[in-house]
């Protein structure tokens, strides 16, 4: 079983996958994995740029290269959806893609909605570098409309929203109901 985390930057994605891996007893993946593929952090962190298409098949060669084996229980940071919602090309024709390559889609797929504002207040609260897509706001609100959009339309996949302005633990306690109507857990 895949159950993906998506949302705009500090919505609480990585808080949620630890929470959920404990309680479900899962295994957790975080995307974008910079170390399998470094050109990504150099293009995150602005010291490189990169055409649109290219940071986005960037993205999702990174996913490819960490889903390839995945077996059993799976928490999902940040999965192709989220390449999906930030590539800097056509939207639609970027919905495509994953389709084309035949990626897996999640069981599950809990959007966790901030606004963005608040998301990165959190994230600069958390004392962490900002990098090129959290220091565009009117980006990441075009994120979040994309997102939202998926959601509406069940992209690929069975989606949840989950309001992701309370604390963690009663955003936890939102997306255990939902797995458990969803997926019976």
């Amino acid at each position: 079983m895949i159950i993906a985390l998506e949302g705009i930057e500090g919505c609480g994605k990585t808080t949620q996958s630890l929470l959920l891996s404990d309680e479900l007893e899962a295994k957790t993946l975080k995307f974008p994995n910079y170390n399998r593929v470094p050109l990504l952090r150099k293009y995150m962190h602005n010291s490189l740029e990169l055409d649109g298409r290219s940071s986005f098949l960037l993205f999702l060669a990174d996913i490819i290269e960490g889903t390839k084996d995945i077996k059993g229980k799976v928490i999902i940071d940040r999965y192709f959806y989220s390449t999906v919602a930030y590539a800097k090309f056509e939207f639609e024709k970027a919905k495509e893609i994953p389709k084309i390559l035949g990626l897996k889609k999640a069981d599950l797929v809990v959007l966790l909605d901030i606004e963005p504002e608040l998301g990165i207040k959190r994230k600069t609260e958390s004392n962490m570098p900002l990098d090129r897509y959290e220091k565009d706001i009117e980006f990441l609100k075009k994120v979040r409309e994309r997102y939202l959009k998926l959601a509406e339309e069940q992209y690929m996949g069975k989606w949840v929203v989950v309001n992701a302005n309370k604390k963690p633990i009663e955003i936890f306690r939102e997306i255990l109901k939902a797995l458990e109507k969803e997926q019976g857990l």
